[in-house]
């Protein structure tokens, strides 16, 4: 377990008495060649501004300092939480640490390899299971630090439900063993933003916001909550996010930022109907997220790494994957060769559908898109939106070729037959139809 705690280099914990009387947590001392002066300056810099609490205790760290610099929005009891878990003793509750035993405990968390085990043992303060309070405090947290906002919405809050509800999967509460493994399938990223964001804040000495993320407008499917919990879930090919190690250089952990997505089609603005959802998807060659809105009340997300294109044969990487988004986070299916899309061959199924099972698909959508059936269950398709979670070069180049397409086409229009309209053939075939095609150029009947 990722533990700052009592076994942290095989080293004791010693509770001193000071002149103060106030209880002081005390781990055998390191040499001071063990930290770079960067970090002794900061351990110097957090005494500086303990001076002013009360009680002050000569080389100690106090706990309403750590509580000003990581207190933000509704994470009230962050700072005592993690302070209690740096003084290696939580028995004691004291409010005041030694300089050396935050170098040990700060160090420690910095190189952390483990961050699940770590943070569910700080926010239940070192029990072996989490409650759902505690789990909603947690993951609210990890949310609101990690996007840097104020407060959640309604539809936020829902997203964050999900989130929890899978986790709990029916029970009251959920052990740290089992929450670890439910981390690591579901969302392996979900403490990234949280560690960044802390480890920020304390090394800076300072309680400064980074800018507001996400999505700010209300009308979309793809809130801020669930931009940040598809960056914990979705491989970095989506996120450009590191996945390979929860270690972190210090480089990379001044500033979270969550992924940065183009909408490339809105069902609500731009029609629900296969063509207009071609039309704005084809020759997009960056991965992307579709989510589906379904009666009742289900939303769904697909997400490919593939371009958009008709086949009468199953296409998509390995990156493919089918996730149920609400009413309860569900990765579905993950696999290559998920996705199917035709409206055009006939003797083949018309629509599209995304799942490996050929019979029976995961989702299957009508080419009308005015019916979409989720597990062999029909519902009412509600909205889609297709988000590109490519660069913006590949957004560029895809306007670039629509912008060409609409040239050719009015080029096209432009071009007159070659001939006379009375030496056509096609004129001789339609008079033998019966059909009157002597109409003046001024379209006279």
């Amino acid at each position: 377990m990722g533990n700052s705690g009592g076994k942290s280099q095989g080293k004791g914990c010693n509770i001193s008495k000071h002149s103060s009387d106030s209880k002081v947590i005390d781990r055998t001392e390191a040499p001071r060649n063990e930290f770079s002066n960067k970090d002794l300056g900061l351990a110097e810099q957090l005494e500086e501004r303990s001076r002013s609490c009360s009680g002050y205790v000569t080389g100690c760290i106090c706990q309403s300092v750590f509580q000003d610099i990581l207190e933000y929005g509704n994470t009230t009891g962050m700072g005592r939480l993690l302070f209690h878990k740096l003084t290696a003793d939580r028995t004691t509750q004291s409010e005041w640490l030694k300089k050396e035993a935050f170098l040990q405990g700060f160090s420690h968390l910095r190189s952390l390899g483990n961050l699940s085990e770590y943070y569910f043992s700080m926010f239940t303060d070192e029990k072996n299971s989490c409650t759902r309070d505690n789990l909603g405090t947690m993951m609210e947290t990890c949310f609101i630090v990690s996007s840097q906002i104020d407060e959640t919405s309604d539809a936020e809050k829902r997203v964050l439900s999900s989130l929890i509800d899978s986790a709990l999967n029916g029970n009251g509460a959920i052990a740290m063993s089992e929450f670890c493994a439910w981390e690591a399938a579901n969302c392996p990223r979900l403490f990234n933003g949280l560690h960044c964001w802390i480890v920020s804040r304390i090394t800076e000495c300072s309680s400064v916001s980074v800018p507001k993320q996400g999505i700010h407008q209300d009308d979309y499917l793809l809130n801020t909550s669930l931009l940040w919990l598809l960056s914990t879930t979705l491989s970095s090919v989506f996120t450009n996010q590191q996945t390979a190690s929860q270690s972190y250089p210090e480089e990379k952990l001044s500033v979270y930022q969550l992924p940065v997505w183009s909408l490339l089609y809105d069902s609500n603005h731009q029609g629900l109907s296969m063509n207009r959802f071609e039309h704005h998807l084809f020759h997009y060659k960056g991965p992307t997220l579709m989510l589906i809105s379904m009666s009742p009340n289900i939303l769904l997300g697909v997400v490919t790494d593939e371009e958009w294109r008709e086949s009468t044969q199953r296409w998509g990487s390995m990156n493919t994957s089918v996730i149920k988004i609400l009413p309860k986070l569900e990765i579905l299916e993950r696999g290559s060769n998920m996705i199917y899309l035709n409206q055009k061959t006939r003797g083949l199924p018309y629509g599209l559908h995304v799942g490996s099972n050929v019979k029976n698909p995961v989702i299957a959508i009508d080419k009308d898109m005015e019916s979409v059936k989720f597990n062999q269950v029909s519902g009412t398709l509600v909205e889609i939106e297709v988000w590109g979670c490519g660069t913006e070069q590949e957004r560029q180049q895809q306007q670039e070729q629509k912008r060409w397409e609409v040239q050719q086409a009015e080029q096209q229009r432009k071009v007159k037959l070659p001939g006379q309209w009375d030496d056509n053939p096609d004129k001789a075939l339609l008079e033998i139809a019966g059909i009157n095609v002597n109409h003046s150029e001024r379209g006279d009947t």
